[in-house]
């Protein structure tokens, strides 16, 4: 099975490593332009898009992700794996969700079996979850 993925080129890998289709949705606002009901509206929403995008520090871009969870981890997949292209990070291997949620995992498992205080450990305390409940779930690509 292939991948049906909007907002990606036909040329990089699956970020997932999964066989089942995947959809990358677009921000609301390129529907929004798409859909626009006159040349007005969809003018003004062109301006709102070009707005963000000049907010954007250099070099980044507004894209698709996969929704269901997995969308952090598809964007950073996506970005590592346009700087390996470009040359910017060495290795044969390209990054995908299952591979940042599995690093993921053993860097709080390093943490959680340091017993020192880190900022992952302050992160989830502040989301009212506990380091130890949280490493057995990372690296389960969400459902």
């Amino acid at each position: 099975a292939g991948n049906k993925e909007s907002g990606k080129s036909p040329n990089s890998k699956s970020t997932l490593e999964k066989s089942d289709f995947v959809t990358r949705e677009p921000i609301s606002i390129f529907s929004a332009i798409k859909n626009a009901k006159n040349e007005q509206e969809k003018k003004k929403l062109n301006q709102l898009l070009e707005t963000l995008r000049k907010k954007l520090p250099e070099g980044f871009k507004i894209g698709a992700a996969i929704g269901e969870g997995d969308c952090f981890f598809d964007s950073i997949a996506q970005g590592l794996n346009e700087l390996k292209d470009k040359g910017l990070i060495a290795g044969s291997k390209g990054f995908s969700v299952k591979s940042l949620r599995k690093n993921c995992k053993q860097y709080a498992q390093q943490i959680n079996q340091s017993k020192k205080g880190s900022w992952l450990g302050s992160a989830l305390k502040g989301e009212g979850e506990k380091l130890c409940e949280y490493i057995p779930r990372i690296e389960f690509t969400a459902e």
